[in-house]
């Protein structure tokens, strides 16, 4: 199988930096006006040895003409230059940005599609990680279920986000989730949670699924669903590989807390689990083992409930 490497994003990313901490313990974040030009130049360098074919999936800005035009004569690599539509720049303008990474996602996606790749990875212009490892998760793929995308991790505390650092997947599973994503209406204003959503729609073909996790008031039975969504369409990527993750030229700071568990801010929605261990070994019952029996389900939510409950007493 040909595998292929889509590198989506602006050329020039403005924005807030990953937390950092700080001596007396408080936790900060900087705005960093960040040019993507040398980041992508470090990609493309070590991944030339790596993936069958690279694509540059980004918007078009009069600024890099010379540096875009210089990539084209590199060996592997294709630019896919994209256009913002009004739609879009309304959208922009409402705070929703979330459409503009999927424009770019299904463009790139579509390109090693026609050029015959069935496996890919995705990482976006403003950020770094081990690309070696990142090709061993998509040669790893190759023999899990189609209808599946491995992720950096599972958000410990709210099951039903996902996040959206890099990817791995079939070509043209995700051609065919951006497709439904940018046709479907939106259902969540959350992007990481209407991702997880729309994402499962499509991998699943359940609607009744999606529906219990989106409306359940009940959060025992929306983890019940979503554990047994996290073994079969969902899966965390190694936590050796997050734990190379930069933004914006910033490496992502993580605490290890001998329960191999990752967080930003005491926040919940950054509590993050990217390991291949975890306590009871819950790990290996969500991500690992193929769950079939709705009771090893059920047991796998209380074990849940009960470590998660253990891990607010500790922070």
């Amino acid at each position: 199988m040909k595998t292929g490497l889509i590198i989506q994003g602006p050329l020039f990313s403005p924005g807030f930096g990953p937390y950092e901490f700080q001596s007396d313990g408080s936790f900060e974040k900087s705005w960093i006006a960040y040019d993507c030009v040398e980041n992508i130049q470090g990609i493309i360098k070590v991944a030339q040895n790596l993936f069958d074919v690279i694509v540059i999936s980004t918007w078009a800005n009069p600024t890099y003409t010379d540096f875009l035009e210089n990539l084209q004569n590199c060996n592997g690599v294709e630019i896919v230059l994209l256009n913002e539509s009004e739609r879009l720049q309304e959208l922009h303008q409402l705070g929703m940005h979330k459409y503009h990474q999927i424009e770019t996602l299904r463009a790139g996606a579509s390109k090693l599609e026609e050029l015959g790749c069935e496996v890919v990875a995705k990482v976006r212009t403003d950020h770094s990680i081990n690309l070696e490892v990142l090709y061993k998760h998509v040669e790893r793929h190759k023999g899990k279920n189609k209808n599946s995308l491995g992720v950096p991790n599972i958000n410990l505390f709210e099951l039903d986000r996902l996040t959206d650092f890099y990817f791995v997947g079939r070509t043209s599973v995700i051609v065919g989730m951006c497709d439904y994503y940018l046709s479907s209406p939106e259902l969540c204003p959350d992007p990481h949670r209407d991702y997880f959503l729309k994402f499962l729609t499509f991998l699943s073909s359940d609607d009744f699924l999606v529906d219990k996790i989106r409306n359940f008031k009940s959060s025992f039975i929306r983890d019940f669903n979503c554990i047994f969504v996290w073994t079969h369409y969902f899966y965390p990527l190694s936590a050796g590989l997050f734990k190379t993750f930069f933004w914006r030229g910033r490496r992502v700071n993580h605490r290890l807390n001998g329960w191999i568990r990752w967080f930003h801010t005491f926040h919940s929605s950054h509590n993050f689990v990217s390991s291949w261990k975890f306590p009871l070994n819950l790990f290996a019952i969500l991500s690992v083992r193929e769950i079939k029996r709705p009771t090893i389900r059920f047991s796998s939510a209380i074990l849940f409930r009960l470590y998660r409950k253990k891990s607010h007493r500790l922070l």
